[in-house]
């Protein structure tokens, strides 16, 4: 017996197999036209793409997907710097979202509307979401980026750095800031985020427009459970502040700020202590002043205790010189945080 023979189920199993961190996975869809049909459904179920050409090769393709995409990954080598990514990324998302308009038009309840002549039925949903590689603040496509966050609507968000734990670099620069928290808090879905290597150096003195925008505080992130942010520089502990106290945050349980510093590497981390002075300063009670929304913390004691309840401050990795490593006030956490895998 063939293995074109064994029900599709555990044929599924072994094509599987086959497809993973197969950097050419063409050769194993090529075996017969069983393969392509199962294989496909694999490969459009979880698309993950490793180098740019697969990007743009997806996004030129006018075939119907098998099968609508459960999740979406990008993972790009750290020295990737081609400034199409943004605008591929989008084009790529328009045959999904695409195809999935085709797909709800043809249910009796589907309530699609047209945009540019294409039937559109809104954001893709997925069950997660994550990206692997560099911005570059001299990309004049960052704009791109808001558009490419607001054609899906993920569970599960995350934005790592390629580089490896001891080689602190900045993946998302502060540019990239303006278009990505605008584009999360347009996710309906959202549970979970994770942002690491990412600079807020646009944000040392926080004003109510840039804090309305940081800590999602006219979002609707009604289902956000969790976030991480590590390996993160000139992280102002009142963004930590306002973003555990703002007022769409009441299913927020963990907040936690690994390897963060309000300034540069070289100086000290980011503690709890120092989230509930920002949480008592001036500048927050003049944030809460101007604007009508912040209704749930009013009292800077709650606000204290909503600091405590859900907010950790951790270090995970360790200098050989220089820099802060005293860790008795901070959690030290193990080696099970999220990395990025580089395949092929």
């Amino acid at each position: 017996m063939s293995l074109v023979d064994l029900p599709p189920e555990l044929l599924l199993n072994f094509i599987s197999l086959a497809l993973y961190d197969n950097p050419h996975p063409v050769s194993v869809l090529l075996i017969n036209p069983t393969f392509l049909t199962l294989g496909q459904t694999i490969l459009h179920a979880d698309l993950a793409f490793t180098t740019i050409h697969q990007i743009e090769f997806f996004s030129k393709g006018d075939a119907p997907l098998a099968i609508r995409p459960r999740s979406l990954t990008v993972t790009l080598s750290g020295g990737t710097s081609d400034f199409r990514l943004f605008g591929l990324l989008r084009d790529a998302l328009k045959r999904c979202n695409a195809d999935e308009s085709h797909r709800t038009s043809k249910l009796p309840e589907a309530r699609n509307y047209m945009i540019g002549g294409l039937i559109h039925g809104g954001p893709l949903e997925l069950d997660k979401l994550g990206f692997c590689f560099n911005t570059h603040t001299t990309d004049p496509n960052l704009p791109l980026l808001f558009d490419v966050l607001s054609r899906v609507n993920p569970k599960e968000f995350s934005w790592i750095g390629p580089d490896p734990d001891h080689h602190f670099s900045i993946a998302i620069v502060p540019d990239a800031l303006r278009y990505l928290f605008p584009g999360i808090a347009s996710w309906s879905n959202i549970t979970h985020i994770t942002l690491t290597n990412i600079s807020f150096l646009h944000y040392p003195n926080l004003s109510p427009v840039s804090a309305s925008l940081i800590s999602f505080a006219h979002a609707n992130l009604k289902h956000l459970t969790t976030i991480l942010f590590r390996q993160a520089t000139f992280l102002n502990p009142l963004i930590i502040a306002m973003i555990a106290c703002a007022p769409q945050s009441y299913a927020l349980r963990t907040l936690r700020v690994v390897d963060a510093y309000s300034h540069s590497i070289w100086g000290p981390r980011v503690r709890h202590a120092d989230v509930e002075r920002a949480v008592l300063s001036t500048e927050m009670e003049v944030m809460m002043e101007e604007s009508h929304d912040w209704n749930n913390f009013r009292n800077k004691w709650d606000r204290v205790e909503r600091v405590k309840e859900i907010v950790r401050c951790g270090a995970h990795t360790k200098r050989i010189n220089g820099g802060d490593n005293e860790t008795h006030d901070l959690e030290v956490l193990p080696d099970d945080l999220p990395t990025c895998k580089l395949t092929g």
